[in-house]
């Protein structure tokens, strides 16, 4: 018999490591950012540039938002009550021209709104703390 060589093919094995970094926030870390900038000069500058000027305009659109929203509550009681004012002068009016049940239906519908609306939170409140001091 002959002897057979036994010599087995080696086998090459490969461990491929893919490493991915990932920041959050408006700029990357400074070590990504020195990187960037070894790869193409001067990015790490623009990258900056940029994020100050993305945070510099979302910080006026937030600015905006709550302008417009505090002039659309201010003009909406200015109108609420310049509507007041109205119907109790035209039912003051009304009153003293000898028209008693339209007067008084006016300045019930100028005031009785805001008497509610003026009530309705005091209830609100109070139940509210009753039903937390029950808990």
């Amino acid at each position: 018999m002959t002897e057979q060589n036994s010599v087995s093919p080696q086998i090459e094995s490969r461990v491929d490591i893919s490493v991915a970094e990932m920041y959050t926030g408006p700029v990357p870390n400074p070590a990504m950012l020195r990187e960037f900038d070894d790869v193409v000069p001067g990015s790490a500058k623009s990258l900056l540039d940029e994020s100050i000027a993305m945070m510099a305009h979302a910080r006026s659109v937030d600015e905006k938002r709550v302008r417009l929203v505090v002039w659309t509550q201010m003009w909406s009681q200015i109108v609420r009550w310049a509507i007041v004012l109205i119907l109790v002068a035209l039912g003051a009016y009304l009153l003293l021209n000898d028209h008693a049940i339209a007067g008084y239906i006016l300045i019930a519908a100028g005031v009785g709104p805001n008497a509610i609306a003026a009530v309705v939170p005091l209830v609100r409140r109070r139940s509210n703390e009753k039903s937390s001091s029950n808990q």
